[in-house]
């Protein structure tokens, strides 16, 4: 395989792959699942498709030795049928035959040509004219005959009027989605009302439509304090359903596999045929789901199985919801666009830092491949997709808010640390602000797949506390009868704790309960979840009240969230920041703006909380570029594979627990990462990063993109006589090449399963048993909650209830007898 980047419409990188073509005379158009398609607007100046850079090379899969320069080999042109143009480049054939009579003639029809940008030929140029009226697409077919082989990939160019081009944004958040519609020459995103597009083109019958009925509230997805976004609930059947990856919303009616538009009246009959995943971007991270999908027919789904397990076809699921949205949004502009007018879309959809490179390759590709079946139902001519990170997009968007004085002027070569904390995850960019602010460099992302729910999680904790006492046995048995209750109760409690979160940060202390509030339950237990739910709304939110963080487990938490947003950092290796920016809905709750801000101790922009989940989509509509639109997810970065020396060895010695945790790192390569800041090699994003990579010389390195490390299979003899390596970003993935050889690079694999902040996010919609209680993440009360509790007066009733009786020790209390335990190995010690 060889790869060829290009540079399309002098605004973004694109990278072709050319594939073997087996016999030697067919098109790659047909080996291809998916062809990539751009949208090139039509303006009064001449407008360039895509061109060919100089030095560009058509870079080789087997290694650095077959590489073939572009400027050493003939090219030869061909235009076939009138709409196809076929770049024919060898290693055999120095004729130069572009500007031939015949091939200037038949493109000059079309008003296309083929330029060079000077007398040097150093650049190789396809235009279109200015106004192009009688050519609304072209192919464009590359192909490379290099020895006996020959190798091709496909494009397609649509020229179209800016008056027929939409932008089209899509931010699938954990908790909740959102879209925006517009044409692309408004540049003002305009937020669509999902719940009311679904109901009107997809779910009410035309009497329903006549009357206009319309009760948002009656809808699970509709949230009553932010109505323009989606709650992310999607109910999936577990018997009998139907799908494929294009289906509309309620094709099938009820054989619909996947629900995206549910009532709430009807909850009770829907549970009991189908299970809910509401975090669907963290369930491609991790297998909570022990559940299982049975067809009538293979045939009835993409993977062609009977019953497959819910945790094999959910990236399936996840591109079918992606496309019922995408249904939603084209049928929105297909019914307010003139009926005999062609419409084109430019889809941008938003993506969180812990999707690795091949994730969002996939996730594009696939969206190449589905959506040219949209075109003749929605009269569209075709498309362009693009990628954006979540925390990249909260930057641009925050450049164009009027209300943040501090981004006015940007500073040239410096960074600016955006970070984006939404309900499920949490991603951070550091973005380099080049010589012109056109284009900006992400030189970092990291992410974690946890945030706002985690302060949940802390609430629900101290409500755990408060009913059981600070005996941890009995608050996991809590935690696990929230799991194992029905989900119609779940979803109640968790509404009625986000009630109170909300409060909390905003409240007065006059607001917030005191603890003698729940004298009458302390340590009581619970018969079910509705008892809980029942007390906290009685008691405190039609009292207008909230709790307070009794025993600092709300405190912890967020302490430790504002940790791992240092770490992040830290492990970034940059130290100085022009500005700290602060994005995201789970920055609503005071507390951990504090924290963060305390943490980093850099100043911090504020910024309108209101805008805190939309300002990602005004992001994904300027007219600046990250990575030049690439689909990059985040810069590479070199690190030295980090080495004790020997002198350290002889000074440490080695604790048990250390001794495990060296242990564990010498099987898990993912972990073994410097535990002090390394000493960076920076990369630059320009056209070299892209035209030919960039090369490496150390023995021994580290790759990280994105915040992950990615692993390399580069066998320990070439490393040991410091090879120069060649690392080069095919659009799909990293390959490091020597001479001869090629090998991808893969990110380690995250231990998600077991990562206390993601059980957090998914909770309580976790399938876990008895058997797993202990594993149950649970904070340690230990001075912690003495500390806490000390606050109250040792006489008040609370007092009473909860302070520990240390003359008597349960037996069934863990935590005393581990500390009893241990007490006596000290004094054992002494003696």
């Amino acid at each position: 395989m060889y790869y060829l980047p290009i540079y399309i419409n002098n605004r973004k990188f694109h990278v072709c792959s050319l594939s073997e073509v087996v016999d030697n005379q067919g098109s790659a158009y047909e080996e291809s699942p998916s062809v990539f398609e751009f949208v090139i607007p039509n303006t009064v100046n001449e407008n360039t498709l895509f061109s060919i850079l100089k030095d560009t090379k058509f870079v080789s899969s087997s290694g650095m030795a077959f590489d073939l320069p572009i400027n050493k080999i003939g090219v030869q042109a061909e235009l076939q049928k009138g709409r196809t143009l076929i770049f024919n480049f060898s290693d055999s054939n120095k004729k130069q035959a572009l500007d031939s009579t015949d091939l200037t003639a038949a493109l000059a029809m079309r008003a296309i040509s083929i330029q060079h940008q000077d007398k040097k030929k150093k650049d190789l140029l396809l235009v279109s004219a200015p106004n192009n009226r009688v050519t609304p697409f072209l192919d464009v077919e590359i192909r490379l005959q290099a020895g006996q082989q020959l190798f091709a990939c496909k494009m397609r160019f649509h020229i179209a009027s800016p008056e027929h081009i939409h932008e089209v944004i899509f931010d699938f958040g954990s908790e909740a989605s959102q879209i925006s519609v517009s044409k692309q020459i408004d540049k003002k995103p305009q937020s669509l009302d999902v719940i009311q597009r679904l109901e009107e083109y997809f779910y009410l019958t035309n009497d329903e439509r006549a009357k206009e009925i319309s009760y948002l509230e009656k809808y699970h997805q509709y949230d009553p304090g932010e109505p323009d976004l989606f709650k992310s609930i999607f109910f999936i059947k577990k018997k009998n359903g139907k799908f494929d990856f294009t289906d509309q919303p309620n094709q099938y009616k009820e054989e619909d596999l996947i629900k995206i538009l549910t009532k709430k009246k009807k909850q009770d009959d829907l549970l009991k045929s189908h299970f809910i995943t509401p975090n669907l971007k963290l369930s491609e991270l991790v297998d909570y789901f022990d559940e299982y999908i049975k067809f009538k027919d293979p045939a009835d789904n993409p993977v062609k199985a009977i019953e497959p397990a819910f945790i094999d076809i959910k990236e399936d699921i996840y591109r079918n919801i992606i496309n019922k949205f995408i249904h939603t949004a084209l049928a929105k502009i297909a019914r307010s666009s003139r009926a005999d007018a062609k419409q084109y879309y430019n889809i941008v959809l938003l993506v969180p830092n812990v999707y690795n490179q091949a994730k969002v390759y996939s996730l594009v590709e696939n969206l190449y491949a589905d959506l040219g079946k949209y075109c003749e139902k929605y009269n569209f001519a075709g498309g362009e997709i693009n990628t954006l990170s979540e925390s990249d997009a909260s930057f641009l968007g925050m450049l164009s808010d009027n209300n943040i004085n501090d981004l006015d002027k940007l500073t040239p070569n410096s960074n600016y640390l955006i970070v984006d904390a939404g309900k499920g995850t949490m991603d951070i960019s550091i973005i380099r602000v080049n010589e012109s602010d056109k284009n900006f460099s992400s030189i970092y992302r990291g992410g974690i797949a946890g945030s706002g729910h985690i302060i949940t999680y802390a609430f629900i904790e101290t409500l755990a506390t408060i009913w059981m006492g600070r005996n941890k046995t009995k608050r996991r048995k809590f935690m696990m009868a929230i799991i194992k209750a029905d989900t119609t109760r779940k979803l109640r409690f968790l509404d009625t704790v986000e009630r109170l979160k909300k409060r909390f940060s905003k409240a007065e202390e006059t607001k917030k309960a005191s603890i003698e509030t729940f004298n009458k339950v302390m340590t009581k237990g619970f018969e079910n979840l509705d008892d809980v739910t029942d007390f906290l709304n009685e008691k405190l939110i039609e009292e207008g009240l909230t709790i307070q963080d009794y025993f600092g487990c709300i405190h912890d938490c967020i302490e430790e969230l504002a940790g791992e947003i240092r770490l992040m950092v830290e492990k970034s290796g940059v130290q100085q920041f022009e500005k700290v920016i602060l994005a995201g809905r789970a920055f609503r709750f005071k507390s951990f703006v504090e924290a963060v801000i305390d943490q980093l101790d850099i100043e911090a922009v504020a910024y309108d909380s209101a805008m805190s989940k939309k300002i990602c989509i005004v992001g994904a509509t300027t007219n600046k570029t990250i990575n030049f639109d690439s689909n990059l997810i985040g810069l590479p970065i070199i690190k030295p594979a980090f080495n004790v020396s020997e002198d350290e060895n002889k000074k440490r010695s080695f604790s048990f627990k250390e001794f495990l945790g060296f242990f564990r790192r010498m099987f898990d390569p993912s972990s073994r990462v410097p535990t002090v800041p390394p000493k960076i090699t920076e990369i630059n994003i320009n056209a070299d990063f892209f035209k030919s990579g960039f090369s490496v010389n150390l023995s021994s390195f580290n790759v990280h993109v994105g915040g992950t490390r990615y692993l390399d299979n580069i066998p320990a003899r070439l490393k040991s006589d410091k090879t120069i390596y060649n690392i080069f970003f095919t659009g799909r993935d990293f390959k490091v090449r020597t001479h001869f050889d090629a090998y991808s690079l893969k990110p380690a694999l995250p231990r998600y399963n077991v990562n206390p902040p993601v059980w957090k996010s998914i909770f309580p919609f976790v399938e876990w048993n008895e058997e797993q209680i202990d594993d149950i993440p649970i904070l340690d009360l230990g001075a912690e909650f003495d500390y806490y509790f000390n606050k109250f007066e040792s006489d008040s009733l609370a007092a009473k209830i909860l302070r520990p009786n240390v003359e008597v020790i349960p037996a069934f209390d863990d935590d005393i007898m581990e500390d009893l335990e241990s007490s006596t190995k000290k004094k054992k010690n002494r003696v």
